[in-house]
């Protein structure tokens, strides 16, 4: 269903590739990121991607 609705405003591709920096915060003691902070750089990609399609998240939740 998220593509189809991608394909219909023409976006063809389907990913979306940042990067960002791993802080020691982020790691346990053995150097291994823990799993939570995936959900900030989730989130992160999810907000760049939609600002690169167009969209202002800021009116989107106004809209809501």
């Amino acid at each position: 269903m998220f593509y189809e609705v991608l394909r219909r405003w023409g976006v063809t591709c389907r990913r979306y590739l940042f990067e960002t920096n791993i802080y020691y915060a982020d790691t346990d003691a053995y150097g291994v990121v823990w799993h939570g902070a995936y959900l900030r750089w989730l989130e992160k990609g999810r907000c760049d991607f939609s600002e690169a399609l167009g969209f202002n998240l800021a009116e989107l939740v106004k809209q809501d």
